[in-house]
């Protein structure tokens, strides 16, 4: 069956166009049927070849076909599902969630350079990876968070856990995949009793060890926290934190003295040195952004603050003005509240801010 069916790819390849598309369906419905064995090393090795040769000349139904018949296969050349993960959405979705011959790399390549049906697709794949999740909370797509979240076999990095339980707040579709998830600390359970719904607070009381009268009265401090902020916002004074000191900061910066900058930075968001130096260099831009609002500073200093730490931090991948681009952006629609709560968190438990 198989010589006949590699002579009829051989003979596909060896044309500019691939007229014949029976002929391809017949070595395709060769290849199903034998998904079930494995081919000869010289076999699969030759038919992957020819496969990945012919792939961009193949019209979009038989690529779809072809990724859901090598999504299943752990023999194919890692090339080849490469190619296809990076297909449209309608070729890649098999693959992207079935196919063990993706590596965490490769996945972390579609998450920076494909669309977001593609992270979808990613974020409900069996058994991710604590840096392939943490690539997918990076994109700040609340529908790729949420699914991700959802994905109980999904490990996530305990700060990065924190960080968006904390987001929470102020993002109601991360509240309840959270809050079943089963890695939940209970001390984030317990922060987050304070904002979910009823019915979820229930839940939290029934499935994490949390003391029922603790979190009623963390609930109350937290209602009142948020009135004191509307009164501030009602009567004006919502006066940032000494704003032209983070004006001074980025002088500091440009004048080269970094460690009297991160110390100062440190100083006046309450932080201790080694949780300031994770805001500023982690390679998150989202949470300097966090930092600036919450402290007062306006967006100009974030601005300033991450052109001049540019080739300080591990992302390597986007340019500066990308990352200011995303910074800005998500600073813009950050609420002030939603800041100082994930700020105050942070001051709380200052390994929250790190991944793990």
């Amino acid at each position: 069956m198989w010589t006949r069916s590699l002579e009829t790819l051989t003979r596909l390849a060896e044309q500019p166009r691939i007229d014949d598309r029976g002929a391809l369906a017949a070595v395709l419905t060769d290849l199903c049927r034998a998904s079930g064995e494995r081919l000869t090393g010289a076999e699969a090795a030759m038919a992957f070849e020819i496969l990945h040769l012919l792939i961009d000349r193949i019209e979009t139904k038989l690529r779809q076909r072809i990724a859901r018949i090598l999504a299943a296969r752990d023999d194919v050349p890692r090339s080849l599902i490469q190619f296809l993960a990076n297909d449209e959405i309608s070729v890649a979705y098999p693959v992207l969630v079935h196919s063990s011959v993706l590596q965490d790399e490769d996945l972390i390549a579609v998450i920076v350079g494909r669309s977001e049906d593609h992270h979808l697709a990613i974020a409900i794949r069996p058994g991710l990876s604590e840096v392939v999740s943490d690539q997918l909370i990076r994109t700040q797509d609340a529908e790729t968070v949420s699914t991700l979240l959802c994905n109980e076999t999904a490990r996530i990095f305990p700060g990065s856990l924190a960080a968006l339980a904390e987001q929470s707040a102020a993002i109601e579709g991360y509240r309840e995949p959270l809050v079943r998830r089963r890695d939940l600390p209970d001390a984030l359970a317990h922060r987050m009793h304070a904002w979910v719904g009823e019915a979820l607070r229930a839940y939290i009381v029934e499935n994490f060890n949390v003391d029922p009268g603790a979190v009623e009265g963390a609930m109350a401090t937290a209602l009142s926290e948020i009135e004191e902020i509307g009164e501030a916002a009602e009567t004006g004074d919502h006066t940032p934190i000494n704003p032209p000191c983070g004006h001074g900061l980025v002088e500091q910066l440009r004048s080269g003295n970094v460690s009297g900058f991160e110390a100062r930075f440190a100083e006046l968001l309450d932080l201790p040195l080694k949780a300031a130096a994770s805001i500023l260099y982690d390679g998150r831009p989202e949470a300097l952004a966090i930092a600036c609002k919450a402290g007062g500073f306006d967006r100009s200093v974030l601005k300033d603050i991450l052109l001049s730490l540019s080739g300080r931090t591990p992302d390597k991948t986007h340019s500066p003005m990308q990352i200011v681009k995303r910074a800005i952006s998500y600073f813009d629609r950050l609420a002030f509240a939603s800041a100082s709560a994930m700020l105050e968190s942070w001051r709380r438990s200052p390994e929250g801010i790190c991944h793990g």
